[in-house]
C-alpha cells in the first residue's frame, strides 16, 4: 500500500508551481527497520520499471531513491531523526513499525 500511494503521488502529482528553480519535492516513506524499507522500495521500483507509462520518468536511482523526470524524487528511509531530509516534502508516508 505504501508503495502504491508514493508512486501516485511521485508519478501523477504536478509540484512544479510550489518549488523554487532547481529544487525537487521529495515523496518519502519511512520504514520502521531497513528490512522493510527494502521491500517497499523493490515493489516502489518495481512500479516504475514494469508499467510502460512510468517507465520513461526515471532518470536516475540510487540504492534509496529514484529521481524522475518531473522534479521529484522518491525516497525510503528507515525511522531514524538525523537521516531524515528537509526540504519541499509533499507527501510523507510513514509506515507501522513492527514493535514487541
Amino acid at each position: 500500500m505504501a508503495a502504491a500511494l508514493a508512486v501516485y503521488a511521485a508519478a501523477f502529482r504536478d509540484y512544479r508551481p510550489f518549488l523554487k528553480p532547481g529544487e525537487r519535492a521529495v515523496v518519502m516513506v519511512i520504514a520502521g527497520d531497513r528490512e522493510q524499507a527494502g521491500v517497499v522500495f523493490k515493489y516502489i521500483e518495481a512500479f516504475f520499471d514494469h508499467v510502460p507509462l512510468l517507465a520513461p520518468l526515471v532518470q536516475s536511482r540510487t540504492k534509496e531513491s529514484l529521481d524522475l523526470s518531473n522534479q521529484v524524487t522518491v525516497q525510503v528511509q528507515t525511522c531514524n531523526f538525523r537521516r531524515l531530509r528537509e526540504g519541499p516534502s509533499p507527501f510523507v508516508f510513514a509506515m507501522k513499525f513492527r514493535g514487541g
